[in-house]
């Protein structure tokens, strides 16, 4: 079996209020992504989700656990270290536009990690502009800044600045819910397409189960900061064995 390609053991959160009990985020979670395969990650508003994927791309410091990536701990990376972790692991919000420079067109900024490794900036423009066009953007779109674009032209963007330094890994937290049934489809086909080009991961975060149920290959299921349970797509959804699982599945699929 191949190695994982993210590996994360007892990761934990907690986030301190003043005059005020500590908030347990997440508690003690851990799990495997292998190259090429996508986890679908779900459960209720607050359970831990986003909090997870924020963790594994150090925008938070985790309390306690360890996070390896290609086999290496990135749990206490730092400074330079910590930008490389960028080529290796990238993550797709729900609402894009706050990620990208509003002053700077989305050709600045789907080019930005590879200018940032040092290729030449009309070579970097050139790459991007070909992965943006893979991604359904007419070339007049990549000049224009994020609020000239719709939701969708903006999530596609997104995508392609995600996937421009051939990264390992990718997270999408929410990354479609907020986009209509027809853009939203087109994205899933979009992303699958490139997952059987490019042997991509993918940890996709999402509260919409027929979505995982279509796209991933595993499921783990969080409530209140914990992993509760985990398997192949098929159990899980189909013969749920925590009550919690059972809810969710009640409430939704089986609506």
């Amino acid at each position: 079996m191949a190695s994982p390609v993210l590996k994360v053991s007892g990761l934990t959160k907690r986030f301190a209020r003043k005059g005020h009990p500590d908030v347990l985020a997440v508690s003690d979670v851990s799990f495997a992504v292998l190259p090429g395969e996508t986890v679908g990650l779900v459960g209720g508003s607050g359970s831990g989700k986003s909090t997870v994927a924020r963790l594994i791309t150090r925008l938070l410091e985790p309390t306690a656990g360890t996070i390896v990536l290609d086999g290496q701990d990135v749990s206490s990376l730092h400074g330079a270290s910590l930008r490389e972790l960028g080529q290796a692991v990238q993550m797709v919000f729900q609402d894009p536009a706050p990620s990208f420079d509003p002053r700077r067109t989305l050709l600045d900024g789907v080019s930005e990690a590879l200018r940032n490794k040092g290729v030449p900036r009309a070579d970097a423009q050139a790459r991007a502009l070909g992965l943006m066009r893979r991604c359904g953007l007419e070339e007049a779109l990549a000049y224009r800044r994020p609020r000239e674009v719709s939701g969708g032209q903006c999530q596609r963007a997104a995508i392609a600045r995600a996937l421009l330094p051939d990264p390992d890994l990718v997270i999408c937290d929410e990354a479609t819910s907020s986009l209509d049934v027809t853009v939203q489809a087109q994205i899933m086909e979009l992303l699958a397409a490139l997952r059987r080009e490019r042997d991509t991961a993918y940890l996709f975060i999402c509260h919409d189960l027929a979505l995982v149920q279509d796209f991933c290959d595993r499921v783990l299921v969080m409530e209140r900061g914990r992993l509760v349970e985990e398997g192949t797509v098929e159990r899980v959804l189909s013969h749920p064995s925590h009550p919690y699982t059972q809810a969710l599945v009640d409430a939704t699929l089986r609506a």
